[in-house]
């Protein structure tokens, strides 16, 4: 066979033909699973082939483009012609400063002989031109690179006057020499200091205190001891009062609270919480929305502390996932015990706080607020109870507080922590928090729920045959006769679209079974081998390992709660000595058989003799499954609109829906009702994060008599929002969900099935009020094989800030530390979180504990409550004085875009983002808050309105990037980046940077601030393609990237005005959807990326062939030396030969794949020794932070943006000169200007 295909041989040896066939065919099938390939649909041999010589075509296409590239080639001229079947190229084009190049290339297609036409040219023609020996170094730069591509810069000269300015700041070259000597050495003095109160710290808290210290804290305790009693007796006192004003007047709001609190259903509890607490560190609460553990739990714990006589040590700190939860139940709470926020109560999130009084208090927090408080107290001293509401969403911040946590309570044994949870996996937490030698789980206590209102649920293919099944718990509230007096036939249109639904998704979850079957066979092989390998054994693969359990086939009318138990018991049995990433692989599959047996019962047919099983579902299938659901889910909210208005009932219909483009789609056909009667009784409101906060309010507004609300949300609807008036759910059954992939370094938004926690908390938003109904857009099958919950963030987000504030707690190791999380992370995600840090100079290894720990850069960082490329980037703000548009750049990566989409109205919307800036979508923002924050100086509040509706700007998302400057502002004047002088305003919440700051001499200068931008995220460059299809990028580990659709700098086409598009961009997000695209992305100048950009910037200079002689006759100095690896100047120098080596042109590498070319020496040299002395001077703030920087560090920083000024104008002059001669040239075309008086002439 050719290429990658493989030739298997398989044997069977018996004592029959027939048996002897068997065999091999067992053979084959089972080498099939090891190579990946599904049996029962073998590939296409031949197809396959063709694919991938195809691919190994474009590969080969690619690589010569970018060595033409390399060589600053011309476009290519092709000709083509066809001659017979066959097509034939001719190709010719200009290289490395004129020399003409000729070529040509044969195909079945024209594409095809283009494509060889070009891999043609750059073999021996190329050679031909520029000399073999050169050909080889640029291919050696090409493999050498991170992903096999580079890029080419030219980097233009610098105008005089610029080179004047920089070379008057940077004084003579001794000088600059000896300023980066000074710099090492104080550098190599700091970090030893550094180092040396980091290992005291890590060595004081493994040792304990000291006896000296031991005493200490007896003595205050004794003295405390009779201040504790008399503080107590006066909160006893108060508990007394307030509970004398509830039972003296019943008609007082104090009885009537007291009231409300006794009939919610965690006063079960109360008793048996308290008294567990008092012999058990950890206890896990679980109970469902609306049985009052969030607020009472942290009351009766404080009230039995104070009648314990333990008020005065008790502070309790309640952490809850959001902000708005934990202000409005902080202030629910205070309501309860009639008092105002600030006395026992009180709250703290990020940009807002009322504090509590000292002792016996409650503190809600959001889960950040309390890890930051963790990185300065580590112990977290004076506090008796930790309380983490909702731990069961399982976001990042929780996952890592329950590690921190856990270890904290080994060595404090005095501090308790209460996990609260829904019901659903509640058991994993007690599981989790076991005593490691004993086992012993933690007291797990469910709370007894209000019963609801009957629920119908109604599946798939329940729409077929008129079934459902209704959920009830408490059967007094309704009778099933009233259910099915409001049942209505179904449509036969509706019968149709999920009649055709269920059997796309029948053949998903075949597909995806036989997928999971064969990766987990070839994971228990692999397993096997490397068990085998490290004892030294040999292994044997039996041949039934792919055998499946006849019992999962079996789907007999049983209880499904003891199926579901069963069903976790096995998983239990079989996941016994798996790896965590097994043990889920296994369960996945159990899940799927079991989902593919009910599928079985239901349709009478065996998915193993079925026909056509196992067909690829490919992704034209997949979007029509996605618009099937859609339309159906469209179609079913009618059915049941029209059920709810012929009763007479007003209220909601919630859809679930993954994402903005299916909100659209369901409006779209929502908005096609050929009933016209219908359709006034229809209020269509979407529900989408992107949707201003004043269009969201909408949702809560009652709907007016007859009329039916129809609301169209994601999964914001799910817990964030609450809408009382819920009478249907239409669910979809799936979500819009982002994954990490550190392989690629890119997020990855895709659309996959939501879990079965998730499913049943849709549910839930019905049957509030009123009977209810919940239709499922999937089948019973599709639920069974939903994954139990939602992927912990922790496993699908980037962990860099993560990372760092692991480094800051421990030094044992962030890969062994964050191993021990509920589910820990990829080890891959962690090397390239710790990667990334390495290069911006976060992290280094510590020697002695062989673990990371922070540098001077880190400990800043990690004091900044941003990501550490965010971070960078403010710090380098300060020091090239223009933070206040850095500010706010930092302020918008941390809130959501202020531009929102009105339904219908995108292409406007664009528009008008482009009116503010064409070329960066986070410069068009920061120039629009500022355009907003003059217009409201100026005209006013009701004039500022105006502008922002006029332009869809969000103010609520304006006030938050204002609310978000001022805290950041608050932490740089904290650590000494900026000084008290330069603020303007009273209280610190309030304060500005004055426009005369020190720190903002620059900050109207455009072209350096957007130069800062890049030093937060010096990995994140992409270069438009000289060659390919329109809008290809390459960034450094993608070779085909697009800018994102939405971005102000995207482009369908070329201008039609031939406007020159930039070349350079600097991205803020690589995501994967249906291509690679590059979303928040600024264009940049090759001046501010040499300065600014990339983590590594290596100048060398290599030799330029002349002709094929000249390149041939020694060996040349090259980028790269005999190794493959950077030649160093020692290096270059000694392949000298006589006068062969021509140093014509000038050039150096950024990040290994970006090749800097110049041809100019003073350029290259110049801008070099300048981005040195930035990071300098940045190093030099960054160990004496309130210090301002030495006279010359100062001197250099004025006069980059003096240069950037002149760069500006420069540019300026160039657009100025192409416009006009662009106009000429469409005068002379229209019959003006010379050419058509030419013509009339003659």
């Amino acid at each position: 066979m050719e290429d990658d295909a493989v030739e298997l041989v398989n044997t069977g040896v018996a004592f029959g033909k027939k048996e002897s066939q068997a065999l091999a065919l067992i053979d084959l099938c089972e080498q099939f699973t090891q190579c990946g390939i599904n049996p029962k649909d073998p590939p296409d041999v031949r197809k396959m082939l063709m694919e991938r010589a195809k691919e190994s075509q474009q590969a080969k296409k690619n690589r010569a483009q970018m060595l033409l590239e390399m060589l600053n080639s011309t476009r290519p001229s092709m000709v083509t012609s066809q001659k017979q079947r066959n097509f034939v190229t001719e190709v010719s084009m200009l290289v490395d400063g004129g020399k003409k190049l000729e070529g040509s290339g044969k195909g079945a297609s024209k594409a095809s002989s283009e494509a060889e036409a070009i891999i043609n040219v750059v073999r021996e023609p190329l050679a031909a031109v520029v000399g073999e020996r050169r050909l080889e170094e640029l291919n050696r730069i090409i493999d050498a690179s991170p992903a096999n591509h580079v890029s080419m810069m030219s980097m233009p000269a610098l105008p005089d006057k610029g080179i004047d300015i920089l070379v008057e700041a940077m004084g003579s070259p001794e000088e600059h020499d000896g300023r980066m000597s000074e710099l090492a050495e104080l550098q190599a003095e700091f970090e030893a200091k550094f180092s040396a109160r980091q290992e005291s710290k890590w060595r004081k808290s493994s040792d304990g205190p000291s006896k000296a210290e031991e005493i200490l804290k007896a003595a205050r305790e004794s003295r405390a001891a009779e201040r504790v009693a008399a503080e107590n007796s006066e909160y006893a006192e108060e508990e007394a009062k307030r509970l004398r004003r509830a039972v003296e007047n019943e008609q007082s709001p104090q009885a009537e609270m007291k009231r409300i609190r006794d009939a919610l259903p965690i006063k079960a509890i109360r008793e048996d919480l308290v008294k567990a607490l008092q012999t058990h560190q950890v206890v896990v609460v679980s109970g469902g929305t609306g049985s009052g553990k969030s607020t009472q739990c942290p009351q009766y714990i404080l009230e039995d502390a104070i009648q314990q006589g333990e008020g005065p040590n008790t502070r309790i700190i309640v952490t809850q996932p959001r902000r708005i939860a934990a202000i409005s139940v902080a202030e629910r709470v205070a309501a309860e015990r009639d008092e105002p926020i600030g006395n026992s109560v009180g709250f703290a999130v990020r940009l807002h706080g009322n504090s509590p009084r000292d002792a016996a208090n409650i503190e809600f927090v959001t889960t950040g607020v309390l890890l930051r408080r963790l990185m300065r107290d580590q112990n977290l001293e004076g506090i008796s109870h930790v309380m983490i509401d909702e731990v069961h969403e399982r976001d990042i911040n929780t996952d890592f507080l329950l590690v921190l946590l856990r270890e904290l309570i080994t060595t404090r044994p005095d501090l308790r922590v209460v996990l609260m949870s829904a019901t659903l996996d509640a058991e994993s937490f007690s599981d989790y928090f076991a005593g490691e030698d004993t086992q012993e789980k933690v007291p797990l206590m469910s709370v007894p729920t209000k019963p609801r209102w009957p629920v119908e649920i109604v599946h798939l293919e329940d729409m077929l045959d008129g079934g459902g099944e209704l959920e009830v718990e408490d059967e007094s509230l309704v009778s099933e006769e009233e259910f099915n007096a409001r049942k209505r036939e179904i449509p036969s249109r509706l019968k149709k679209l999920a009649k055709d639904l269920l059997a796309a998704q029948d053949r998903a979850l075949q597909r995806e079974l036989e997928e999971a079957e064969a990766e987990e066979i070839a994971a228990q092989q692999l397993e096997r081998i490397s068990a085998a390998e490290d004892e030294q054994v040999e292994v044997e693969v039996s041949e039934d390992e792919d055998d499946v359990d006849d019992d999962d086939d079996d789907v007999d009318d049983v209880d499904p709660a003891l199926e579901d138990m069963a069903m976790k018991l096995e998983d239990v049995e079989n996941n016994r000595g798996m790896s965590p990433r097994r043990m889920r692989a296994s369960s996945r599959v159990r899940a799927l058989r079991r989902a593919v047996a009910m599928r079985d019962a239901r349709t009478g047919e065996s998915s193993m003799g079925k026909s056509g099983a196992g067909k690829r579902f490919g992704a034209n299938e997949t979007k029509e499954v996605s618009e099937l659901t859609i339309q159906l889910l469209a179609e079913v909210a009618k059915h049941v609109a029209a059920i709810e208005t012929d009763a007479g009932r007003k209220g909601s219909i919630l859809c679930f829906l993954p994402g903005w483009d299916e909100i659209k789609l369901a409006m779209a056909i929502l908005e096609e009702t050929t009933d016209p009667e219908l359709y006034e009784k229809l209020n269509v409101i979407p529900l989408h994060s992107t949707i201003p906060q004043e269009e969201q309010q909408k949702v809560f507004i009652p709907a007016p008599d007859g009329v039916v609300k129809v609301i169209l949300a994601t999964n914001i609807a799910e817990s964030s929002v609450t809408i009382n008036d819920v009478l249907a759910v239409v669910d979809s059954g799936l979500v819009r969900e982002m994954s990490w992939n550190a392989e690629s370094g890119m997020s990855t938004m895709g659309t996959v099935g939501t879990s079965r926690a998730s499913a049943t908390q849709r549910t839930g938003r019905a049957g509030r009020v009123a009977p209810g109904s919940c239709y499922r857009i999937y089948s019973h099958g599709t639920l069974h094989a939903m994954a139990e919950r939602p992927t912990p963030e922790i496993q699908r987000t980037a962990l860099e800030a993560t990372c760092l504030q692991t480094c800051s707690m421990t030094n044992t190791g962030v890969q062994h530390f964050l191993s021990k999380a509920m589910d820990p992370p990829s080890d891959e995600t962690v090397e390239y979180a710790m990667d990334r840090l390495f290069k911006l100079g976060a992290i280094k290894t510590n020697e002695a504990s062989g673990g990371e720990v922070l540098t001077p850069m880190g400990r800043l960082l990690s004091i900044l409550p941003l990501d550490p490329g965010t971070g960078r980037m403010l710090i380098m703000g300060a020091v090239m004085k223009c933070l206040d548009p850095v500010l706010t750049a930092a302020a918008c990566f941390s809130s959501r875009d202020p531009f929102y989409v009105p339904p219908g109205m995108r292409d406007e919307a664009r528009q008008i983002r482009q009116s503010f800036c064409a070329t960066s979508d986070l410069l068009a923002t920061v120039r629009a808050y500022d355009a907003f924050q003059t217009i409201q100086y100026d005209q006013g509040w009701d004039g500022a309105r105006r502008w922002a509706s006029d332009n869809f700007i969000s103010i609520a998302a304006l006030n938050t990037i204002t609310s978000v400057r001022s805290q950041l502002l608050h932490e740089l004047n904290r650590i000494g980046l900026v000084q008290d002088y330069d603020l303007d305003g009273r209280s610190m919440s309030k304060k500005t940077l004055r426009y005369d700051a020190s720190v903002n001499y620059n900050a109207a200068n455009e072209s350096l601030f957007t130069a800062v931008w890049a030093a937060g995220l010096p990995g994140n460059i992409a270069a438009r393609r000289q060659f390919g299809n329109f809008g290809t990028l390459r960034t450094r580990t993608e070779d085909h990237a697009g800018l994102h659709p939405s971005s102000v700098a995207f482009h369908r086409k070329p201008p039609r005005d031939r406007t020159p598009l930039p070349r350079w961009f600097l991205y803020r997000e690589m995501m994967l959807s249906s291509q690679v695209f590059l979303r928040d992305v600024t264009a940049m100048r090759p001046e501010q990326l040499m300065l600014l950009g990339g983590h590594e910037l290596s100048k060398r200079d290599f030799l330029d062939g002349d002709d094929a002689a000249t390149a041939s006759k020694a060996p040349e100095a090259g980028l790269l030396n005999e190794s493959g690896e950077l030649a160093s100047s020692s290096d270059a120098d000694g392949a000298s030969d006589d006068g062969d080596k021509r140093t014509t042109s000038h050039r150096a590498m950024l990040d290994d794949w970006i090749v800097i070319d110049s041809q100019c020496a003073d350029t290259m040299d110049l801008l070099t020794d300048v981005r040195r002395e930035i990071d300098a001077a940045l190093a030099f703030k960054v160990m004496a932070p309130r210090k301002p920087l030495p006279d010359a560090s100062e001197n250099i920083v004025d006069a980059v943006g003096g240069l950037f000024r002149i760069l500006d104008e420069r540019d300026a002059f160039r657009q100025r000169q192409f416009r006009r001669r662009d106009a000429d040239y469409d005068r002379g075309d229209r019959g003006g200007g010379f050419r058509g008086a030419q013509r009339r002439g003659n």
